[in-house]
């Protein structure tokens, strides 16, 4: 028994798929062209604070925690090769207005991400927003066809904060007993979630 259906064929190679697995969708999410990628060597990357730029410990040791983190959990795609790469992408720039580690209500916690050739950017208000930045770079991220080390990135500007002033999840540990490794769990979900939790 055969299905009705209509097929769709385009003339020409297929474009490349844009990566839109950032969780939660930031606010404004642009792609200049749908088939730019750079090329990342987990090798040499690096992300680094602007020169001009204030930072704290939290930063610092987010910064030191990238390198091994980072990088871990991305996401495979058999249609990222560094033939289809525009260049590399060297470094990530954060660069901060304010390095105050205080996290409270009304905190500045948006952020402008920008994946490009190059040095890409992170621009932060406070150290907060400098961290979801950093989960969302690290979303960003697929290994591809390639060696251990290489990954690939779609150039794109992000801009994002917070829809919520408070932000959080209930596990009620009385009622429903949970192991200790569950709760690690849920804290790591929470800090790809950006639900005011430390992950790098």
């Amino acid at each position: 028994m055969t299905k009705s259906g209509v097929d769709l064929f385009l003339l020409g190679p297929a474009p490349a798929a844009t990566l839109s697995t950032i969780t939660p969708k930031p606010m404004a999410q642009r792609f200049p062209s749908s088939t730019a990628t750079v090329r990342i060597d987990r090798s040499s990357f690096q992300v680094k604070v602007a020169a001009d730029s204030p930072t704290n410990n939290v930063l610092s040791d987010a910064l030191r925690r990238f390198p091994s983190e980072g990088f871990e959990g991305a996401e495979h795609r058999d249609d990222r090769a560094a033939s289809m790469a525009s260049g590399p992408c060297t470094s990530l720039e954060i660069t901060l207005v304010d390095s105050s580690e205080v996290l409270e209500l009304g905190v500045d916690e948006s952020y402008n991400l920008t994946i490009k050739e190059g040095v890409s950017e992170l621009r932060a208000a406070t150290v907060w927003g400098a961290m979801y930045g950093l989960e969302t770079f690290a979303q960003s991220l697929v290994s591809g066809q390639g060696g251990d080390d290489e990954y690939f990135a779609d150039v794109q500007t992000i801009r994002d904060a917070p829809r919520y002033k408070y932000r959080g999840l209930m596990v009620d540990t009385a009622r429903h007993f949970l192991p200790l490794e569950m709760l690690f769990t849920v804290v790591d979900g929470m800090a790809v979630e950006k639900l005011n939790v430390l992950h790098w």
